[in-house]
């Protein structure tokens, strides 16, 4: 029979370049009920999947986290006996938290997701700035000519702005 871990590992939760970075026991704690299950890191995002079945087990995700929508992340201590984790997640102009309780080495866990949410922030701010290079190679000209066929400016517009190049 397989172990949760090797579950987690076979599922096709992953997309194309991701990979897990680590699998640690969980509780995720919300305000209805607490669930058991698994806290995964990986190259991309977090996700907690419930380990599912008795005589064949299957992983189901029940909440998937992207690194770049994390603002914080935090370790405390919780009855005395466990510590939780506190993730505090954006959604446009607000904030929630999410809480995972009952984990095992929390400071350490905490540690890895704000080094991988920094490695994604790197990667994007790469990206960006390629993207930013690509577009100054271009002419004032041909930045207009591609504003007029988008319609972003009116011909007269487009007219005005060329007599000031």
């Amino acid at each position: 029979m397989n172990s949760d871990l090797e579950i987690m590992r076979n599922a096709t939760f992953l997309d194309k370049n991701e990979h897990f970075v680590l699998i640690v026991d969980a509780t995720h704690a919300s305000s209805k009920r607490s669930v058991k299950g698994k806290l995964a890191l990986t190259t991309k995002r977090l996700f907690f999947a419930q380990i599912r079945g008795i005589f064949s087990k299957q992983a189901a995700i029940r909440l998937t986290i992207p690194y770049e929508d994390i603002v914080s992340v935090s370790t405390h201590r919780w009855l005395l006996l466990w510590n939780k984790i506190v993730l505090t997640i954006k959604h446009g102009h607000q904030t929630s938290e999410i809480v995972f309780i009952k984990i095992p080495d929390s400071e350490k866990l905490v540690e890895r997701i704000k080094e991988l949410i920094h490695q994604v922030n790197n990667e994007k701010k790469i990206e960006t700035t390629v993207v930013i290079k690509e577009k100054a190679d271009e002419t004032p000209l041909e930045t207009l000519k591609k504003k007029l066929a988008r319609g972003e400016i009116t011909t007269t517009e487009f007219h005005k702005r060329v007599q000031r190049i």
